[in-house]
């Protein structure tokens, strides 16, 4: 069962994409006394290219873009966390704000 209760300041990431890898970071600006929706806001990441049209993405906390979204909760057992951010991403509870993850893209 999910052993973290979810705070301001946490971090969710979404990995979604068909011909490339799209990596988006939201941070959490609020939680529902209930804890059964939380509010997010996309974030900034920063990227280090390290192969052809592919790299690593890294959070940018507190570097706020878009609007705020309230999102649903969804325990999850292989994810701590889960939130259905469109028809075609989820974003996962991530614990280690400087973790890298890969990220591809095309021109």
């Amino acid at each position: 069962m999910n052993k973290h209760t979810i705070v301001v300041g946490d971090l969710f990431v979404s990995s979604w994409g068909y011909d490339q890898t799209n990596i988006d970071f939201y941070q959490v600006v609020g939680v529902n006394p209930s804890g059964k929706t939380i509010k997010i806001q996309k974030i900034s990441s920063k990227v280090i290219e390290d192969g052809v049209m592919a790299g690593k993405a890294t959070p940018v906390m507190n570097t706020f873009e878009g609007p705020v979204m309230t999102k649903l909760v969804k325990p999850s057992n292989h994810f701590r966390y889960s939130l259905k951010i469109t028809s075609y991403a989820y974003a996962y509870f991530e614990a280690d704000k400087t973790k890298a993850h890969y990220t591809s893209w095309c021109h």
